[in-house]
């Protein structure tokens, strides 16, 4: 091995040049990974917010109530259980407040 391949600034300047290049290659690699897309709200996370009628009484506690969300051939009926203290009645319009897994909380549409 020629003797100036074993001097310090050759050495130096090569171990620099490597490193350099890893640092660049790693920094390629990172900048061409795909951005993370949001993630799309599960089916029973849509209901929420929209209204439905009640076709069996919902009751405080306990999810015996059904209500019907949906119109025709895109309704779904949910096991409801009251936000509140109270007992919803048959035919009564009600806005799903939240999902908890296959049943829904319910409250009565004001007016």
């Amino acid at each position: 091995m020629p003797e100036w391949m074993t001097e310090p600034w050759v050495l130096g300047t090569a171990a620099a040049v490597l490193v350099l290049l890893i640092v660049v290659v790693v920094l390629v690699l990172r900048g061409r990974r795909k951005p993370e897309r949001p993630r799309a709200p599960r089916p029973s996370e849509r209901i929420v917010g929209k209204t439905g009628t009640v076709v069996q009484v919902v009751r405080a506690h306990g999810w015996t109530g059904l209500v019907r969300v949906g119109e025709g051939d895109a309704a779904e009926e949910w096991r409801a259980e009251s936000d509140g203290p109270v007992e919803i009645p048959e035919g009564t319009s009600v806005e799903i407040v939240r999902v908890v897994g296959t049943h829904v909380v319910v409250r009565a549409r004001e007016g």
